[in-house]
């Protein structure tokens, strides 16, 4: 293997953190380079690298479903932003993934209250390319009977998990987990404004760039475009046929607008 691959994998395995078959995905898509997981390994376990040592010994969150329409479900929650080092105030990172693509959305707000969880739905809505159901959350105060109302103006269902069961947030709670090794445990902020503008790039790299095991090595807009064309091809298959002035003609219903869209 040229030096040049072997010093950029080592290099990549420090920063990122990235099992074998995640990092082959990587340099596939990235680099263009073919080189198998199993060769990855060896080069892992040649630097001392096979095993990573976390500060924290993180949690496993189960991932038992997978919703089967984009938007049927999006789980959101609020990560607390304690190690910035530019500021003494508190800032809080709001982030929503869908629970069938992992398309994700986040913002940063200086407080963790109801009014900030409004906003954040609200442009939400903006930003993800396809309707939302239903929203689940914890039960936080920032997500308390107001943030219900306004979601049901929305036309959004509320459903909140059992008290004390982050598991059952579990692809939200993961996905911050990959934040603080990718996104927070390789960067420097001078300012709020310089981390807002690296975390859009962030989530564009996560949406876009990222491969995920979870779907298959694809990144969630890849994913999301296969269950829009897989939907638009059944839908295609199950429209009703009807005869007009002898001949026969296909026919549809125009969807329902869901209310705030």
């Amino acid at each position: 293997m040229p030096q040049n691959i072997r010093d950029t994998i080592i290099q990549l395995r420090l920063q990122r953190k990235y099992g074998p078959d995640r990092r082959s995905f990587y340099l596939k898509q990235k680099y263009n380079w073919f080189v198998s997981s199993q060769t990855i390994w060896r080069l892992y376990k040649e630097h001392g690298l096979n095993r990573l040592k976390y500060k924290k010994n993180w949690q496993r969150y189960p991932q038992p479903y997978s919703k089967a329409i984009p938007g049927d479900r999006v789980q959101v929650d609020v990560k607390f932003l304690d190690s910035l080092g530019f500021s003494g105030k508190r800032y809080y990172q709001f982030t929503a993934i869908d629970d069938c693509t992992r398309f994700r959305v986040m913002r940063i707000y200086d407080h963790n209250t109801v009014n900030s969880s409004q906003n954040f739905v609200n442009r939400l809505q903006q930003s993800l390319p396809f309707a939302i159901k239903q929203i689940q959350t914890d039960n936080g105060s920032e997500f308390s009977e107001a943030f219900s109302w306004h979601l049901d103006d929305l036309g959004i269902g509320h459903r909140k998990t059992k008290v004390r069961c982050p598991e059952k947030n579990g692809k939200v709670e993961r996905s911050h987990r990959t934040d603080e090794q990718e996104f927070y445990g390789i960067n420097r902020f001078v300012s709020i404004h310089h981390l807002k503008r690296l975390l859009r790039q962030w989530e564009k790299e996560y949406n876009t760039e990222r491969q995920h095991m979870a779907l298959g090595g694809k990144t969630p807009s890849q994913y999301l475009d296969e269950k829009l064309k897989n939907h638009i091809s059944n839908f295609a298959l199950n429209m009703p046929i009807k005869s007009v002035n002898g001949c026969v003609r296909a026919y549809t219903h125009s969807p329902r607008r869901p209310c705030g869209r």
